[in-house]
C-alpha cells in the first residue's frame, strides 16, 4: 500500500521552518533576561518601570491657598511620605502624618462652594496627569489635570483641575525649569473642583462647588 507523506504546518509555516527559527527566539528570551538580571543587579529597575525620587517644595505665596506645614521640603522616603516622578511621566506625592498640607477653601468660585473647613491641614496626596515630565524639554510648559485627596470628617475629599471631566474648571501647568527641576503651578484664578466620597456606607460622589486653590510647587530630582 503506497504511503502518502503530509506536511503540518505550525503557524505560518511549516514545522521544518519554524524549528530551525526557534535557536534565534531563544537568543532574543536570553538577551532579554539577561538585560533585566543586569539592572536587578545594579539595584535599579528595567526600563519602562522606573520610578524617580523628587524632592517637592510649596512656595507659600501670600495668595496661595494650598501650601506647606512649614517644616520645609517633602522628600521621597522621608517620615514616611514619597515624592517621585513614576513610570507613567507624571509626579506623585504622598504626604503622611506627622506631616500635612494647609488647605485654604476660604476663596469660592462658585455659589454652591462648600467645602468641610475653610482652613485646615491635612495628610495627602497630590498626582498630576499630563505625563511625560522626563520628555519635556527645559523651558517647555504644557497644561495639566491635577489631583489631590485627603480624608475628613469620615470622608474622602478629592480637589481636581480637570477641564476634561468637570468643564468648570481649569488646567494647572507643568514648567520645566532646568535639567532636574519642575514648577507645577495654579494660578489665582484658576479653578478647581471640590468633591467628597463615604469611607463606609453606600458608595456616593458629592459635588461641593468649585474653589481657587492656587499654589506653586517646586519639584527637584535627588
Amino acid at each position: 500500500m503506497e504511503q502518502t507523506s503530509k506536511t503540518y504546518s505550525l503557524g505560518s509555516g511549516n514545522l521544518e521552518t519554524r524549528l530551525r527559527t526557534l535557536p534565534a527566539m531563544l537568543l532574543g528570551v536570553v538577551v532579554l533576561l539577561t538585560v533585566s538580571t543586569a539592572f536587578l543587579q545594579a539595584g535599579k529597575k528595567p526600563p519602562g518601570n522606573t520610578q524617580v525620587p523628587m524632592t517637592a517644595t510649596f512656595a507659600d505665596n501670600p495668595e496661595d491657598r494650598i501650601t506647606s506645614d512649614g517644616a520645609g521640603a517633602y522628600a521621597d522616603g522621608v517620615e514616611g511620605g514619597t515624592a517621585m516622578i513614576d513610570a507613567s511621566g507624571n509626579f506623585d506625592m504622598r504626604v503622611a502624618e506627622p506631616r500635612t498640607l494647609t488647605l485654604d477653601f476660604g476663596a469660592p468660585a462658585s455659589s454652591d462652594a462648600d467645602a468641610p473647613f475653610e482652613t485646615g491641614s491635612e495628610a495627602g496626596y497630590i498626582s498630576t496627569g499630563c505625563g511625560g515630565f522626563e520628555d519635556m524639554a527645559v523651558g517647555d510648559s504644557v497644561g495639566s489635570r491635577l489631583a489631590v485627596n485627603f480624608t475628613y470628617g469620615g470622608q474622602q475629599w478629592f480637589i481636581r483641575f480637570e477641564p476634561a471631566q468637570y468643564p468648570d474648571t481649569t488646567n494647572v501647568v507643568v514648567t520645566r525649569t532646568g535639567e532636574n527641576t519642575w514648577e507645577i503651578k495654579a494660578s489665582p484664578e484658576d479653578v478647581a473642583k471640590l468633591l467628597s466620597w463615604p469611607i463606609k456606607g453606600r458608595p456616593k460622589t458629592t459635588e461641593h462647588g468649585n474653589f481657587h486653590l492656587p499654589f506653586t510647587l517646586v519639584v527637584t530630582k535627588q
